[in-house]
């Protein structure tokens, strides 16, 4: 849990801030709580130097990251899993639709014929 100290706050700035993609630096005596006024979304993730951290929902709205003291990059992206799964099917469709265009292209094998007429049936 992060330790509450009214002394010292620490610093937190925004080193950019895209749509799908935030990156905060850091620098904390202390473990602090670090909250972005953004809305909490599933498919948010979020990493401390470049390690997986838990995302907490704060003030019923906003996302948070609580961060060991000293300096450092805290970042969040946006990776929702509908897009991992859109991914995957449509990739796998895509194969699929490849493999039936080069199937249908390719001769067919028949069974073995012969070159003589067939005989006529005597009544």
């Amino acid at each position: 849990m992060p330790t509450a100290s009214a002394e010292a706050v620490g610093i937190a700035t925004v080193a950019s801030y895209a749509d799908h993609r935030v990156e905060i630096q850091t620098d904390a005596p202390d473990r602090r709580l670090l909250v972005l006024t953004d809305v909490h979304y599933p498919g948010w993730m979020a990493a401390i130097d470049g390690q997986p951290a838990a995302i907490h929902r704060t003030n019923f709205a906003f996302r948070s990251v609580s961060v060991p003291g000293g300096r450092h990059t805290v970042t969040f992206e946006y990776r929702p899993a509908s897009f991992r799964n859109g991914l995957m099917i449509s990739t796998a469709a895509l194969l699929g639709i490849i493999g039936l265009a080069i199937g249908g292209r390719m001769p067919r094998r028949r069974g073995p014929q012969s070159l003589a007429p067939p005989a006529a049936i005597a009544s």
